[in-house]
């Protein structure tokens, strides 16, 4: 079987059966981190861009960026909240595969946030620079192009061209070190020592993870152009994006307890079937 399928159906078939769940969790922070993180901004950027004023850098990445001078502070809340919501959903994935009991009882959240939330922050804030280096990267090239062509046209399909090359690399680089909390969880290795184990371990796995990453955001990618193309407006694209960030979340979380219990060759008791009658004997 290839790495795909290894790891396609297994993540898919646990996005069935407890993705709802985890996706309501990860909703309410990530409907307010909207107001400051937005995956569609490039979208925007791109199906706006012969209407733009002019192409200098500033103009270009606050386009990007998407900042809301006026609603920033409801997205600051969304991601201190989003810290504590991916520290709990570490703890929820990784008791579910690792007893097989999948539970969300508030007397475990405090235990949770307490052993988790180092690393919850880590991955946030890895994350968001990561992400606002991307945006950087991206204007400084569509103001390049701008200035090399005469030719808006020109410009754009180079534009284009830059930003899905960029946005593979940076889907690239979030699959490799998808197994650098794990590491760091439940191995007690350090930050840099994880995330050189996680580079290593993943080697094999990045491109193919990469796809499966884009599988589960394509159908949402496409309402979000289609939002872009129609200007559907301020609200509709601030709960397209929290609903973006919230499924990816999710997914990442589960493709990362998926592919850490299967290189560790750690077994999963989750995917046991349990007998209800053997339990009532006391066996």
């Amino acid at each position: 079987m290839s790495e795909a399928g290894r790891y396609l159906r297994p993540i898919f078939k646990y996005l069935k059966s407890k993705g709802l769940t985890l996706f309501l969790l990860a909703l309410g922070p990530s409907f307010l981190a909207a107001f400051l993180i937005s995956p569609s901004s490039l979208l925007y950027f791109l199906c706006d861009y012969f209407e733009l004023e002019n192409y200098r850098f500033t103009n270009v990445f606050t386009r990007m960026f998407n900042f809301n001078s006026e609603f920033y502070y409801v997205g600051i809340i969304g991601l201190v909240l989003f810290i504590f919501v991916i520290a709990i959903l570490f703890g929820i994935i990784d008791r579910h595969m690792r007893i097989g009991d999948f539970t969300l009882n508030p007397s475990k959240v405090k235990k949770r946030i307490n052993y988790n939330f180092l690393t919850a922050l880590k991955l946030v804030l890895v994350g968001g620079v990561v992400f606002e280096l991307y945006n950087l990267l991206n204007a400084f090239f569509a103001v390049m192009w701008a200035g090399t062509f005469d030719s808006l046209i020109a410009s754009f399909v180079f534009s284009l061209v830059t930003f899905a090359i960029l946005t593979f690399l940076l889907l690239l680089l979030f699959t490799s070190m998808i197994l650098w909390c794990p590491f760091m969880l439940h191995t007690g290795m350090g930050t840099g020592e994880a995330l050189r184990t996680a580079f290593r371990q993943n080697s094999r796995n990045v491109k193919r993870l990469a796809g499966i990453m884009t599988l589960a955001l394509l159908p949402l990618m496409l309402i979000m152009l289609l939002s872009a193309l129609l200007g559907w407006g301020m609200w509709v694209r601030i709960v397209l994006d929290g609903t973006c960030l919230a499924v990816l979340t999710v997914v990442y979380l589960v493709a990362m307890y998926t592919v850490f219990y299967d290189v560790t060759g750690v077994e999963r008791l989750d995917l046991q079937i349990v007998d209800i009658w053997s339990k009532k004997k006391g066996v």
